[in-house]
């Protein structure tokens, strides 16, 4: 099997540069499991978008001029979106964004499939 198991039970964030990591979630290992209140108005506030990449960190100055965006589009959430939702349904709990670095939020959506 060619597989790696990044970090354990104690690891609190894993940060990388690609939106394709699948977490570990077993029943066995949670405890009291209720079903969200959170409904499905506010998943139909949570968007998928289709955007180009276009990184501020692939220019001098940290400056986009758009010439360096990726041509292939690529599909993924806003990070201002997800936190606008949690915040106007008072659920910041969710953890949707990490905003260690506010001059580049991560999304952390993959919250709802652990």
């Amino acid at each position: 099997m060619d597989q790696v198991t990044l970090g354990n039970g104690f690891v609190q964030s894993l940060r990388c540069n690609v939106q394709t990591i699948s977490s570990l979630s077993d029943a066995r290992d949670k405890k009291n499991i209720t079903d969200l209140t959170l409904g499905l108005g506010f998943l139909m506030k949570i968007k998928p978008r289709q955007f180009n990449w276009d990184k501020r960190e692939w220019y001098e100055g940290n400056k986009s001029d758009g010439s360096m965006m990726k041509e292939t589009p690529t599909a993924g959430f806003i990070s201002q979106e997800l936190d606008e939702a949690q915040t106007n349904e008072n659920a910041d709990w969710l953890n949707l964004v990490l905003k260690d670095n506010p001059e580049k939020l991560e999304a952390t959506l993959w919250h709802f499939c652990l």
